[in-house]
């Protein structure tokens, strides 16, 4: 019985032991998970070309993968290709002409609250309104985004012979049309990319006639193109889509700036003659008196002689 008692306590020493053991044995660590980034990230791009003023949609925008070293901090990013576009990007207008694959930048767009031929005009350019016929707008067929050239015509007695004669000439080079009458270039902004493709192509198979004709010029072909209609008649020439290059004046004949005014020359009156001035009185010096003479009388062998001393 003794015995069967003390292996009873071995065996219940043992246990403890061993738990003792178990418990003092430290945790095991986790295992570490090094994370690597990538080397590219998404840059939110334009997803096809789109004018000036047109309505971002989520159909223009599309995440491209990109090199991390090629992103600057004015590109819009993402980790995931399925990571939804930025809010305040969707539902706003492109402020210039891009082109898909550029990068979108919030510097390139503008809010819907702006006029939309403001958005249509180039930078440095202004809308000039010009009343025109049929006739001038070759039958209707000048359209909207055409270029054309403005020919200036005068009447009058060029050669002084008694008889009327005209006298034309190109003021002004590749211009593009805005507008005909109150039908808009088919660059029209507050659309989204699929509106303006289908309004692009309809506005090209139609012929339209108005009483004005809605040009982009510079400040100063404005001032050419006012100055000939004050003084003559100004058509308009439609120009092949071949013919590349930009808008120009091309003469100024007769519409010179004017030249300043000459200086006007102040004329004094004479100053009267001046009285030459009364000489000096003449004053005569008396003239020192001459020194005494004085003389010395030299005796030399028995002759004499007298000599002056100054």
């Amino acid at each position: 019985m003794r015995r069967l008692l003390i292996i009873l306590l071995a065996l219940v020493a043992g246990v403890g032991t061993l738990g003792l053991l178990e418990l003092s044995r430290p945790a095991p660590l986790p295992d570490t998970v090094e994370v690597v980034q990538s080397d590219t990230v998404r840059v939110l791009v334009f997803n096809r070309d789109m004018p000036r003023g047109t309505i971002i949609d989520t159909s223009g925008l599309i995440w491209q993968e990109q090199l991390r070293s090629a992103v600057s901090a004015s590109m819009l990013t993402s980790e995931t290709a399925d990571a939804p576009y930025p809010s305040d990007i969707v539902g706003k207008l492109v402020r210039r002409d891009v082109l898909a694959g550029e990068m979108v930048r919030r510097d390139d767009l503008v809010d819907r609250a702006s006029g939309f031929m403001a958005l249509t005009l180039s930078p440095g350019t202004r809308a000039v309104g010009l009343s025109v016929t049929a006739q001038k707008l070759a039958g209707g067929f000048i359209l909207p985004e055409d270029r054309i050239d403005l020919i200036h015509t005068i009447m009058g007695d060029f050669d002084r012979d008694g008889r009327a004669g005209s006298f034309s000439q190109t003021i002004l080079e590749n211009i593009r049309v805005l507008a005909i009458g109150d039908t808009p270039t088919s660059r029209i902004a507050f659309r989204t990319p699929d509106q303006q493709e289908n309004a692009a192509s309809r506005t090209s198979e139609i012929n339209m006639t108005g009483d004005t004709i809605t040009l982009e010029m510079t400040e100063e072909q404005a001032e050419v193109l006012f100055s000939a209609l004050a003084s003559g008649q100004v058509s308009l020439a439609l120009r092949s889509i071949d013919d590349h290059g930009p808008s120009r004046v091309v003469s100024v004949l007769g519409f010179e700036q004017p030249e300043p005014p000459a200086p006007v020359e102040v004329i004094l009156p004479p100053e009267p003659p001046q009285q030459p001035p009364e000489p000096a009185p003449i004053v005569d010096v008396p003239e020192p008196p001459e020194p005494p003479k004085r003389s010395v009388r030299v005796i030399s062998g028995g002759e004499t002689t007298i000599v002056d001393v100054p």
